[in-house]
């Protein structure tokens, strides 16, 4: 009777390990089937987004967009010194057709401009945002804060 239960143990656990075995295999063999796919699409993708720079027009625009936003940054650095008051800080986003909005210690807006967004963003428009800390008074408190992004990027 011992023998039987023996057998039958060792048969159990060869099939389980032929089982795993197999498992293994197949989850391997998905993986490089998965990694090749990933790595066509992003090839595809690099190619498509090195046609789009190779576009002169969009070349352009991204050019045009970093110049704006590098002038814009250097203005905002140049003019909104700290200790300048609310009315001052107000006429500076109007210059710059900027609505701006006060928060409890914050000055804030944005504008829109046209560049080259890369590959998976929806269009080629991006946002660039001014903020700079204010006081209770809405006088300026720290130096300005320029960023963007594109919009629609994931």
């Amino acid at each position: 009777m011992k023998r039987k239960v023996y057998w039958t143990v060792i048969v159990l656990i060869a099939v389980l390990v032929i089982g795993f075995v197999i498992c293994e295999y197949r989850r391997a063999l998905y993986k490089k089937s998965e990694e090749a796919a990933n790595a066509g699409l992003e090839a595809r993708v690099r190619e498509a987004y090195a046609a789009k720079i190779k576009d002169g027009a969009c070349k352009k625009r991204e050019d045009a967009l970093e110049a704006r936003v590098d002038a814009f940054t250097r203005e905002a650095h140049t003019k909104l010194k700290i200790g300048m008051k609310k009315d001052a800080i107000i006429r500076f986003f109007a210059e710059n057709s900027m609505p701006v909005t006060f928060s409890k210690n914050e000055a804030s807006g944005t504008f829109d401009v046209t560049g080259c967004s890369p590959m998976g963003c929806g269009t080629d428009t991006a946002s660039v945002r001014l903020r700079v800390s204010v006081d209770e008074k809405g006088s300026v408190i720290s130096k300005p804060d320029v960023d963007g992004m594109y919009i629609d990027c994931p």
